[in-house]
């Protein structure tokens, strides 16, 4: 019973990570939630703000882009209560970008060629052609968007062609600086 115990607590530490506070951020479809669910299987403590954007609206994806908009405002406001977090994110106002830089947090940054991520919308939602403008625009307002935060960086990947495990690989080399 006593050697289980002290087993137990070997595991519990040699899976334990150092306490982190990060965004993850980067456009639809970009490898965000695929770096975050290897992350997550790895015991880092993953918060994505799709997930709970939906919680929030009853489990419900809003519909209305106001909706979705004033709860990503609200949840990205609470990240700044947090000290042991991941924060998975498709947008952040450049003063929040910069805000959550001064508290400490890193700022890793994903992206994809606009070519891929239509590409992977594509096989993922099918062509709802209603949806194309917001992903346009999503795409034009991001590519304006990184120039301004660019300072505030740590780390920048590109998933275009390549592998999930490569990239999360690189991503939790950044977590252990």
């Amino acid at each position: 019973m006593m050697l289980e115990l002290i087993f137990k607590k070997l595991v519990y530490l040699l899976t334990m990570h150092p306490q982190v506070k990060v965004v993850i951020l980067g456009l639809s479809n970009s490898g965000k939630s695929t770096i975050a669910t290897m992350l997550k299987d790895r015991n880092w403590p993953i918060f994505e703000v799709d997930d709970e954007a939906q919680k929030r609206n009853r489990g419900i994806w809003p519909e209305s882009e106001d909706v979705l908009d004033t709860l990503f405002k609200e949840i990205n406001e609470e990240i700044f209560e947090h000290n042991d977090i991941i924060f998975v994110t498709s947008f952040l106002e450049i003063d929040d970008t910069k805000r959550l830089f001064d508290a400490g947090f890193k700022i890793i940054e994903i992206h994809a060629s606009y070519e891929e991520l239509r590409k992977r919308k594509i096989q993922r939602d099918g062509y709802p052609r209603d949806e194309w403008d917001r992903f346009n625009r999503n795409y034009e307002n991001f590519q304006k968007y990184l120039p301004k935060v660019s300072k505030y960086i740590c780390l920048s990947l590109d998933t275009t062609g390549k592998k999930a495990e490569l990239l999360v690989n690189e991503v939790e080399q950044e977590l252990l600086r």
